[in-house]
């Protein structure tokens, strides 16, 4: 309801006509078959146009398209259609399925319009341009085509609408369909629909309003006695004067006008008035300042002047007959006007010295609070005690416009040029807003408690500042008029020095670029905002609007998912999630504040249809993808210890949640209303010193756990029973008994007897399936990885080392044995390759062909790359930052890696350190070993060919099966193998980031493969596997501008074709559906069918 009357007020409030398109909220880069087909909006005389476009660019205007039908079909439902087609759900049993739910919803839904290059149907012969066809305006006669449509190709394009239309409903449906039952109830419906279109709503306004901050630096008490001024009573006006980067201020019963600094608060000067100040105005063209008196006078004072002399004194001075209580200049006539205390306005000549009166308003009976010049229109709007707001014609000295509403008087207003409105407000709790050309109330700000203070629209922005006595401020967005931030002063109790209570004024100005830079960021490029606000004492709110960095978040990412069924990318970033078009590389949605406490983990279920998020605090919630909705919640860890993974297990429908206290707990996730706890992982073998993290092995359905501590062991749990299975640690014996340089298969005589000797204890550990020699210095698992198709996992440890080992499943002699290490740092003979100034030079193994550069040989190069503070205090050398980084001192050390991902296909290992360097490593020749030692089965499988025989579903004692295996392979005994550096392959390297980077491998739903990057340093970024960008999510861009530095390759055509096979299947079946009805009911409708029972 709230949405509809939006809509029907909007042709009201706009004004002139051109504006009506805006205040609709259409976005102005929204597909032309979406803006043009709505019946709301008239259809544009141009015809489209012929130029063939892109499939990506087609597949994201499909796209857009089809997410804006929840919103049409929300603007053209009336209660007769909803009520239509809750009869037919009920007639259908109450929920339908995707066939009947297209069925009825064509039936109900408007005539769409088509476009031959974004619909990509088939119209045989008659496939020559974009058709639209738009519902004729009401009162007009409807335009002759030039060329007469002929039946044959009326029925195609007619065929060709219903598809588009099918396949809108298609895409509808499987995003309501979120536990993928493939039925739809009528409930599950409506919900969905209201919420989809109050989030499409919000969609427009995607740029969030960057907030203020209290600015506790420039408190009175941390700024320089000498550079203050202290006041004993309010502050009953603040006056910018922004070309001077200084504000004036006003304090009851003071005879001082205080001018401060703007950007550090301290006081310029005070002006000495003959009487108390009563009110303020800054003529910018003369650079003084006019104050009107007590003693009923007016005062102009030079702010600038060649002359020290007359700075700062009194240049004119001159009586009136009345006390002056408001002012304001108009450029365009070179007027001051002057609003008295007996209700009238008078207009005097700065350079008359008479002072004579040019001009005279006559209409209010009370005192006239505040006055304001309207941008463009050439009148002046005033505001009084006798609660109305009145407008003036400057040329004719008329009234053009009385403004009746508030309950109470009104002394502040604010005009905002570019939507058209007149903000007022007053002691109401309310603020008004109105259009000068019409007399009645456009629309009424509610959410303050207190009596108003102030209000004032941003400048070039659609943002509105209102604030009231209480010290509470809001900020409104004016294109759909919601609050979109609500703040006050930062304090611990009321009544101490920083509660804004009894807030008397405030102003908002604006800072330039890159000045003040001991409280602004110099580098910036864009202007800041400040308010200054006061009781007795001034407060400071900064907001910072600079978006020169090419970040994807103002916080660090926490992870970021990408989701191959909507071609999005889900970010993750303090208590918020930001949903990207991976398409386009631009923002789509924007969850804010979804968590009371900071989200530490995320996944996706198997449908790609919700999201789970985890806190610091230990609460596990699940959402909607698709518009943000809490869906249930799980039961949280009793402890309320932070969730360290979760782990969606799409074959079971369940999630695997750990905390860091080392609690992990399988939770139902397939109840749509509940998620019930499935069981605990048993306790007595929990690290209770602390967990890392956990990683589930889903060929072997075991969950594998890591401590936090170094001489935690790594323990196995049954993923069925949650029953320890085995343990084992990672210390310097398992990780490489025989040194780090030397592989053990080339060591000389006396290391082979070293190795001899401890032969059989070795072999009797992994026979025994424990390892014994744990150390107190051992080092801590960072990254874990299930190389899945092989009994192995692969960890990454503190040490800058990348080891493997052996499952609990693995052959006897490398089971749970580390059987590779190799540390983190590329071959000594790789090179870059790629010119000097290439923002990602890449590290790979040199080849005759290619055009190769030495490390050392790197030049200068220039990024536009964030730099982290934290690494550059860590580089010796000066001139690093000009410097690629691999020039640096740590460019060959083996830094930890934090993350790791295995290509199972190709093989190959990546890995992501804490510097931001990721790195692909082949396995291949290490697993080729394997393979021909026969080590590389699983343990099943080595049993069936060694003929050990099971009793049902339990094995055999171990002694029974340790001998029958040494009967047929003696060569178990052999010693454990151990591979080196030498046995993997470095396939290349590139620095990515500037701080700590996780990965995963991300796979198109066309198969295609591609690395998804994020990091510390505030960036998400994508790669192809052979180590080239394909771009960085970028925030702070308009809404649905395409993203610059974004290039995600995609087979669209692919993409598209598979949507428009689904489509046609259920248009097919649908058109078969409805013949038959027809067969049966004679035309009829046939109620909801048999079908949505089935």
């Amino acid at each position: 309801v709230k949405f509809e009357t939006m809509v029907d007020l909007a042709p009201t409030i706009s004004s002139p006509p051109e504006k009506t398109k805006l205040t609709l909220d259409i976005p102005a880069d929204m597909p032309e078959t979406l803006v043009s087909g709505s019946p709301l909006l008239p259809h544009s005389p141009d015809p489209p146009s012929k130029n063939m476009l892109t499939p990506r660019t087609t597949f994201s205007k499909r796209k857009a398209i089809r997410e804006a039908t929840a919103l049409k079909m929300m603007m053209h439902m009336d209660a007769k259609k909803v009520k239509s087609i809750q009869a037919q759900f009920a007639a259908a049993g109450g929920s339908v399925d995707i066939y009947t739910f297209a069925r009825i919803m064509r039936k109900h839904l408007p005539q769409y319009n088509v476009d031959a290059q974004t619909s990509n149907v088939d119209l045989g012969e008659f496939d020559e341009e974009a058709v639209d066809f738009p519902e004729e305006p009401k009162n007009q006669e409807p335009e002759v085509p030039s060329t007469p449509i002929s039946p044959t190709r009326a029925a195609a394009l007619e065929a060709a609408r219903q598809k588009e239309v099918t396949a809108n409903l298609v895409e509808l449906f499987r995003e309501v369909d979120i536990n993928g039952d493939g039925e739809m109830e009528w409930d599950e419906f409506t919900r969905f629909i209201v919420e989809k279109a109050s989030l499409f709503q919000d969609a427009l306004a995607i740029e969030k309003t960057p907030p203020y901050l209290h600015n506790t630096r420039l408190n009175s008490e941390n700024i320089d006695v000498d550079l203050r001024q202290r006041h004993t009573e309010t502050l009953d006006q603040i006056c910018p004067m922004d070309s001077l980067n200084q504000f004036a201020v006003i304090e009851a019963h003071s005879k001082n006008v205080s001018i401060y600094n703007s950007f550090n608060a301290n006081l310029v000067v005070n002006l000495y008035q003959d009487a108390a100040p009563l009110a303020l105005t800054y003529v910018e063209s003369q650079k003084a300042i006019i104050s009107s008196c007590a003693d009923m006078t007016l005062n102009v004072w030079n702010l600038e002047d060649p002359s020290a002399k007359k700075r700062y004194k009194v240049r004119n001075k001159w009586p009136t007959k009345n006390a002056t209580m408001s002012l304001t200049w108009v450029e365009a006539h070179e007027l001051l006007y002057a609003g008295n205390d007996m209700g009238g306005i008078s207009a005097y000549n700065l350079t008359d010295e008479h002072a004579e009166v040019k001009a005279s308003f006559r209409g209010h009976s009370d005192i006239v609070m505040n006055m304001i010049s309207m941008q463009g229109l050439n009148n002046i709007v005033s505001a009084s005690l006798d609660t109305t707001v009145r407008i003036w014609d400057t040329y004719t000295e008329q009234e053009t416009n009385k403004l009746v509403g508030h309950n109470k008087g009104v002394f502040s207003l604010s005009y905002n040029p570019e939507h058209r409105f007149i903000v007022s407000a007053g002691f109401d709790h309310d603020a008004y807003i109105w259009s000068p050309f019409v007399n009645t109330l456009l629309f009424k700000l509610k959410g303050h408690t207190s009596s108003l203070v102030g209000c004032q629209c941003v400048e070039n922005s659609n943002e509105l500042v209102t604030a009231d006595s209480s010290g509470m401020f809001k900020v409104w967005d004016l294109r759909n008029f919601m609050c979109c931030q609500t703040f006050t002063s930062e304090h611990d109790n009321d009544g101490d020095l920083n509660d804004l209570t009894g807030l008397s004024s405030f102003a908002h100005v604006k800072l330039p670029a890159g000045g003040g830079t001991e409280y602004l960021n110099p580098e910036d490029n864009e202007e800041d905002y400040r308010i200054i606000c006061g009781t007795k004492r001034l407060f400071f709110f900064d907001q910072f609007r600079a978006k020169t960095e090419p970040v994807t978040d103002p916080l660090p990412i926490t992870v970021a998912l990408f989701n191959s069924v909507s071609l999005t990318i889900m970010t993750v970033a303090g208590k918020s999630v930001k949903i990207w078009d991976a398409v386009m590389g631009n923002l789509k949605l924007e969850f804010s504040n979804l968590a009371d406490s900071d989200i530490s983990c995320a996944c996706l279920d198997d449908r790609q249809r919700k999201f789970i998020l985890g806190d610091v605090s230990g609460n596990m919630n699940v959402y909607n993808y698709s518009n943000g909705a809490l869906m249930k919640k799980f039961p949280p860890f009793d402890d309320g210890a932070t969730v360290a993974n979760l782990i969606y297990c799409g074959h079971a429908k369940c999630v695997i949640a750990a905390s860091i206290n080392g609690h992990i707990r399988i939770y139902d996730e397939l109840d749509p209303e509940n998620c019930i706890i499935l069981r605990e992982f048993d306790h007595n073998y929990i690290h209770k010193e602390g967990l890392n993290m956990i990683e589930y092995i889903h060929s072997s359905t075991m969950v594998m756990a890591v401590g936090a501590q170094g001489n935690d062991d790594i323990k196995t749990f049954d993923f069925e029973t949650g029953k320890c299975l085995s343990e084992f640690k990672i210390n310097d014996e398992n990780l490489n008994p025989y040194g780090d340089e030397e592989d053990h298969r080339d060591a000389d005589d006396s290391h082979a007897d070293d190795k001899s000797t401890s032969y059989e204890a070795k072999v009797d550990s992994v026979l025994n399936g424990s390892l014994a020699g744990a150390q107190s210095n051992d080092p801590v698992v960072y990254a874990m990885v299930s190389l899945e198709h092989y009994p192995l996992v692969a960890m990454a440890t503190s040490e800058g080392n990348i080891a493997v080992f052996g499952t609990r499943q693995a052959h006897p002699r490398i089971k749970e044995t580390c059987v590779l290490k190799f540390p983190n740092t590329p071959p000594g003979n790789a090179t870059y390759k790629g010119e000097n100034e290439q923002e990602y030079p890449l590290l790979h193994m040199p080849r005759p062909s290619d055009d190769l550069y030495q490390v050392h040989e790197v030049g200068h190069r220039m990024s536009l790359r964030r730099r982290s503070t934290s690494i550059l205090e860590e580089e010796s050398d000066p001139t690093w930052v000009t410097k690629p980084r691999f020039n640096s001192p740590r460019a060959m050390m083996a830094l930890p890696v934090h993350s790791l991902v295995w290509d199972e296909e190709e093989e190959v290992l990546y890995s992501g350190d804490e510097s931001g360097r990721i790195r692909k490593w082949s396995l291949k020749p290490f697993l080729d070993e394997l393979k021909s030692s026969g080590l590389a089965d699983k343990l099943a499988r080595i049993e069936k060919k060694a003929g050990v025989e099971k009793y049902g579903q339990r094995r055999v004692r171990a002694s029974t099966t340790r001998r029958t295996l040494e009967a047929a392979d003696f060569q178990n005994y052999l010693p454990i193998p151990e591979y080196g550096r030498d046995d993997i392959g470095f396939v290349w390297g590139v620095e990515g980031h500037d701080d700590n980077v996780s990965i995963s491998l991300v796979e198109d739903s066309d198969g295609s493969k591609s690395l998804l990057s994020w990091s510390s340093d505030r960036t998400v970024k994508m790669w192809t596997l052979e180590g080239r960008p394909m771009g960085l999510l970028l925030g702070g861009l308009e809404p649905g501008t395409k993203n610059p530095a974004w290039d995600f390759q995609m087979d669209a055509a692919k993409k598209t074709e598979k949507d428009d096979e689904d489509a046609t299947a259920v248009y097919e079946q649908v058109q078969k559906d409805e013949e038959e009805n027809k067969k049966l009911f004679g035309g009829g409708s046939g109620g909801g069918g048999s079908r949505g029972k089935k």
